[in-house]
């Protein structure tokens, strides 16, 4: 196999509160006294990765305790930020959307603005340190209320253009349909935000249909059971809409069976614009370089690979400056 660590990559579905580096986390969770200073690698790692063989999503929901306490301030927040994409950028990550959910960080009175805006420095910073562009999207949490969803939208309107891009819709789905946040959604289209919602990821496929026609979904986060509905898988293709696929935290999370059944394969050889992703580098123990390794060797040929990186240049949320700069990237002998 030739050196995928060389590749140009982009990483479209990438949550910063499951991509904290290791040893931040350990040095922030004992300045919080959340960690004793004696914690072991081992120890820090159980409560950071998931093991080979995740039981289940609950126990996979349970990483993201520590990341989440440790990630309050401003200062912790953009560091976060800053560090993900120098680690996204020494394994070839050429562009980056990071997305978060600033509600998560308001346990100590954090307004929206301190938070995002210390995202987007965070981000900028990277950005600046080591060439790779960086974006942020604004995580709705299905659990809360349609009017926090709403807040939200408002909060990083002043951040469109400056950093922030689109507008995303995460969390349970089991128990929180996509329609009870389609105002903010309605308005966050209206003032130019793009927009990507987790869908079909736990097995319900009409959150897919619904987030397209009442979230105005221009990507769908997972999409792992479209397959169920021949009529839907059809008008997706035909729409053109994208799946961010994340191979490895489906296979944890039990969405999947295995790199070789992963509905990436079939989707991308029906003409479906997949892309490929880590979801959650920390939480899954996975590098962008590592998931392409994975999907290669269940049977992903050289050209299919090419198609995954050109399908993610054409729908990255930025400028065609910006896509026309990526595309160039790409080998000409591969």
């Amino acid at each position: 196999m030739f050196n995928v660590g060389i590749l140009p990559k982009i990483e479209l579905h990438c949550h910063l509160d499951g991509s904290v580096r290791l040893s931040t986390l350990k040095e922030l969770g004992i300045e919080e006294k959340i960690l004793p200073p004696d914690l072991g690698e081992d120890e820090l790692r159980d409560l950071a990765e998931v093991p080979d063989h995740c039981p289940s999503l609950v126990d996979y929901l349970k990483r993201f305790e520590l990341p989440l306490e440790v990630m309050q301030t401003e200062a912790a927040l953009a560091r976060i930020a800053h560090e993900l994409v120098e680690d996204a950028a020494a394994e070839g990550v050429r562009y980056i959307e990071i997305r978060f959910a600033p509600h998560l960080h308001q346990k100590r009175g954090l307004s929206l603005n301190a938070i995002i805006s210390a995202v987007v420095e965070g981000t900028k910073k990277g950005e600046s340190l080591t060439g790779t562009r960086a974006n942020v999207i604004l995580c709705c949490m299905r659990h809360l209320s349609p009017e926090a969803s709403i807040e939200l939208v408002e909060a990083g309107r002043p951040f469109l253009g400056q950093g922030v891009v689109a507008l995303d819709l995460a969390g349970d789905e089991q128990h929180f349909p996509p329609e009870a946040h389609a105002e903010a959604f309605e308005m966050a289209k209206s003032y130019g935000y793009h927009r990507t919602v987790h869908a079909g990821e736990t097995g319900i496929v009409d959150n897919i249909r619904k987030s397209v026609a009442l979230l105005h979904a221009e990507r769908i986060g997972h999409g792992v059971s479209l397959e169920k509905d021949a009529v839907l898988y059809a008008d997706i293709k035909a729409a053109g809409i994208p799946l961010e696929m994340c191979p490895t935290s489906n296979l944890q999370t039990k969405a999947a069976e295995s790199y070789e059944t992963h509905p990436l394969h079939r989707c991308l050889k029906d003409g479906i614009r997949v892309t490929l992703n880590t979801d959650n580098r920390t939480v899954s123990n996975i590098t962008l370089s590592e998931e392409t390794k994975n999907i290669l060797s269940a049977g992903l040929s050289t050209a299919q690979l090419k198609t995954l990186y050109t399908n993610a240049v054409s729908v990255i949320f930025d400028s065609d400056q910006e896509k026309q700069r990526l595309m160039a990237l790409w080998p000409a002998e591969l």
